[in-house]
């Protein structure tokens, strides 16, 4: 896995820990879902928290928490894109 969320106090939160953290497969690619045992995101709505990464032999250029399932960012493409209409995606 790749990720854990911690709260305030830099502790793991239960369901959200490396170990509850859905199998990432290697792969080259600008869009990855991370997902963990612990469900939805929108449990830790309005929470203050982190997200500690593990990586090896990796580089993490970003991370977004979308608003829905739709996965989409809502920020700025630097060049837009083939799949994009414009230059932000909405």
């Amino acid at each position: 896995c790749a990720a854990e969320i911690v709260g305030e106090d830099g502790s793991a939160i239960d369901g959200f820990t490396f170990s509850d953290c859905k199998s990432i497969v290697r792969e080259d690619t600008t869009k990855r879902e991370l997902a963990f045992g612990g469900g939805d995101l929108s449990v830790l709505a309005g929470k203050a928290v982190r997200i500690r990464f593990r990586l090896h032999v990796a580089t993490l250029f970003s991370f977004w928490i979308p608003k829905d399932a739709s996965g989409a960012s809502g920020g700025y493409l630097a060049a837009g894109g083939p799949d994009y209409a414009g230059f932000r995606d909405l």
